[in-house]
């Protein structure tokens, strides 16, 4: 009987040996080795043992340690990814790697040596460049941008909103006609654009009217005063809070072209909209 375990105990070893040879190809492959090295090795100790479960764990325990030791390729860079399986063979060491062994430490996709934007936050799509897009191109990445319709030109702070005192709309495009204060078609559309780009955020702006220089003072500070309700009435009615506008009536005193010429008080009938530096008030 003990003859007979013993040419068993023969054609195991081979067998184990055989076995893992066609497995090696990766760390998949290497458990699955150690597996078929432990059943192997727990029937080959099975029948060495004068009591076979006696024999059945230290079988097994060698088996799969030799069934790993003869299926494992190598590591050459150390990175975890068997050396057959590296697609980047060289990696440094202490490299985050991907299952291809090559470094990708955000995880996005992109190899380290060609992102851009390394610290991309799991889950975040990105470009081939390895960044988050930025539709409103302030600079700040869509994930983080708290103001994400950002008016061209606007300067922002880290979160993507205006910075204070920024003008959000351009002086000659909310202009009003003579002794007025009604908004002109062409202030409708810059306006929808501040609005879109405002509403839905915590910016507060400024909305100063202005007049030219026909009229007495109080008369212009009243008509100016209108201007500028007539703008922030406009702005709530698009979904800005009321809470994040203030009014103010800046009369004649702010012209920004000449009152001598037709144009220049064209100019200067207007309402200005500025992001505000400090808490509204009425």
């Amino acid at each position: 009987m003990k003859g007979l375990r013993n040419i068993l105990l023969v054609l195991l070893v081979p067998l184990l040996a055989s076995g893992c040879a066609t497995t090696s190809g990766g760390i998949a492959s290497l458990n699955k080795c150690s597996v078929i090295g432990a059943g192997l090795g727990g029937a080959a100790g099975a029948l060495v043992a004068e009591k076979a479960i006696a024999g059945v764990v230290p079988g097994g325990i060698v088996g799969a340690v030799l069934g790993y030791a003869l299926c494992r390729d190598g590591d050459a860079d150390g990175d975890g990814v068997l050396d057959e399986a590296d697609k980047c063979p060289n990696t440094p060491k202490g490299a985050i790697v991907n299952q291809n062994g090559c470094p990708d430490a955000d995880g996005d996709g992109v190899l380290d040596e060609a992102d851009k934007c390394p610290n991309t936050p799991e889950g975040i799509p990105v470009d081939p460049e390895g960044c988050s897009p930025d539709s409103d191109s302030d600079g700040v990445a869509d994930y983080r941008d708290e103001c994400p319709y950002t008016l061209p030109g606007i300067q922002v702070k880290e979160n993507g909103c205006a910075k204070c005192g920024q003008l959000l709309a351009a002086v000659e495009s909310v202009n009003f006609d003579f002794n007025k204060a009604e908004l002109r078609s062409d202030a409708v559309d810059v306006l929808g654009k501040v609005a879109k780009a405002i509403k839905n955020t915590e910016t507060k702006v400024r909305v100063e009217g202005h007049t030219d220089n026909i009229g007495g003072n109080n008369f212009n500070l009243t008509l100016s005063k209108n201007r500028a309700k007539v703008v922030g009435d406009y702005l709530v009615a698009r979904g800005v809070s009321a809470d994040n506008i203030a009014v103010v009536a800046k009369g004649e005193g702010s012209p920004i072209s000449s009152n001598r010429t037709k144009e220049g008080r064209e100019k200067n009938r207007r309402a200005e909209i500025i992001t505000n530096c400090r808490a509204n008030a009425r």
